[in-house]
């Protein structure tokens, strides 16, 4: 059973297309599985397992496998998933399997409650053990999922972030754990490649399945206040600018960087659609329910705020690029919550 639609799972295996068969015999130790991002590629590398007979197997730890399971039961019954109870951060990782082929370390708890010092131990105590887990098991290949807040503040006159760029972070802010954390976590990467073929992905704005509606994610607000025909508040002045890329492109994208990518390359990967927030919610509205009113709490503060990537380097090195648009986005994200009794 998948929750993920047919549609963005056979997509996922066109796109990649004789990729798949790197992953042949493979074995897969994916850190952050249960998040947002993990469970759709979980959902992805189990469907490619069956459609391409790869025998491949996908390893995973979290501090509750049984809550996991009690909400998301299905995944129990993907026999090549294997799924203990373990911490990123304790120097014993358990570990089902012989070897490890692939590293993708995903895990950063950005929705569930935790105070800054946490967050930033998350990132750096949690990376430096898993580098060391992937020595012990002679792993040689690490894909990183960083973020683009490993940029900092966006300036006015930089359209979107290359990965070039050097900016600055607030070091007295306790906002500033997720976005430091992420760059340490990048520079212990980077210091290990040496032993290991490692790759980064700075990781933008996405939404698709599984995407929390009741966290700090505006376009998941957005989508839950018009599914349940509530009015939509933003709290800002909603000049705020985003991309969007949908979660089966996002799959996509990751594991052919994991695959395809050049040692020690870094991409940003997100959408290429600039949208303010304010027309955001308009669109979500228009998809989903038109008679909901949409009040902006601010009025204009001058400069709008920029989280926009350059994603160039993506479209030229790997030949990536999003192909699902906004609008079908945001329509086959309303539909995933309505099928599965989200909303």
């Amino acid at each position: 059973m998948f929750l993920c639609s047919v549609d963005d799972l056979e997509y996922i295996e066109g796109e990649l297309g004789t990729l798949v068969e790197k992953l042949q015999n493979k074995a897969i130790f994916l850190t952050g599985a249960t998040g947002f991002i993990g469970k759709c590629l979980v959902e992805a590398l189990v469907w490619l397992n069956r459609s391409k007979k790869l025998h491949l197997s996908i390893h995973s730890i979290s501090r509750s496998p049984e809550n996991f399971y009690k909400q998301y039961p299905h995944f129990e019954s993907y026999s090549e998933f294997h799924l203990l109870a373990g911490d990123i951060r304790n120097i014993d990782i358990p570990f089902s399997g012989k070897h490890v082929d692939f590293v993708i370390h995903a895990a950063t708890d950005v929705v569930g409650k935790i105070d800054a010092t946490e967050l930033f131990s998350a990132c750096i105590d949690g990376t430096a053990n898993v580098l060391r887990f992937a020595k012990i098991f002679q792993c040689k290949n690490f894909l990183l999922l960083s973020s683009g807040a490993v940029y900092g503040s966006q300036p006015q006159n930089i359209i979107g972030f290359p990965e070039s760029y050097v900016g600055g972070i607030n070091l007295s802010s306790p906002t500033s754990a997720y976005a430091l954390g992420k760059q340490g976590a990048e520079w212990l990467v980077q210091q290990a490649k040496s032993g290991f073929n490692v790759k980064i992905a700075r990781c933008f704005a996405f939404v698709g399945p599984y995407l929390p509606l009741d966290q700090h994610f505006a376009i998941g607000n957005f989508l839950r206040d018009s599914l349940l025909g509530e009015n939509i508040e933003i709290q800002g002045d909603g000049s705020a600018l985003r991309t969007y890329l949908y979660t089966s492109d996002l799959s996509i994208w990751l594991l052919k960087i994991l695959l395809v990518g050049q040692t020690g390359g870094v991409w940003n990967v997100g959408g290429s659609e600039v949208v303010s927030i304010g027309d955001l919610a308009k669109r979500v509205t228009q998809q989903i329910n038109s008679d909901l009113q949409i009040n902006i709490h601010q009025l204009p503060s001058g400069h709008p705020h920029r989280y926009v990537p350059d994603i160039e380097k993506a479209a030229n090195e790997l030949a990536l690029a999003p192909k699902i648009q906004l609008e079908q986005a945001i329509n086959k994200t309303a539909q995933w919550n309505r099928q599965n009794g989200k909303y």
